[in-house]
């Protein structure tokens, strides 16, 4: 769901064709829903390629067993951020207890992240 100006565009959900498992899934995954994103919504692009650089360095920075924990953070923010009325995948600050939460070793979610 997004708005521009005064009109609001909503999609229905889909099923996805494949699940995102890799660090390479992700990134050929966002690769491409960033440049649908942007044909709609050039506004976005450099949010955008803030989000995926912060994840590339945040892949690279991680074992691989660490990477689906990295996947579902990525996908907890971005329903935290959907809809881009409020928060914005550059405030990084509103994600801190996200991170927490599935990345480290005492998170909640660290556990179940799979």
């Amino acid at each position: 769901m997004g708005r521009i100006g005064g009109t609001e565009i909503s999609l229905g959900k889909t099923d996805p064709a494949r699940k995102v498992q890799t660090s390479g899934d992700w990134t050929i995954a966002w690769h491409v829903a960033s440049k649908v994103i942007i044909f709609t919504f050039p506004h976005c692009s450099e949010e955008l390629r803030e989000w995926g650089d912060y994840m590339a360095s945040e892949f690279s920075a991680k074992q691989l067993g660490a990477h689906h924990k990295l996947i579902a953070f990525d996908k907890a923010v971005q329903a935290m951020v959907r809809g881009g009325q409020s928060i914005l995948l550059t405030d990084r600050e509103q994600f801190t207890y996200l991170y927490s939460a599935y990345l480290l070793p005492d998170g909640i979610q660290g556990g179940s992240a799979a």
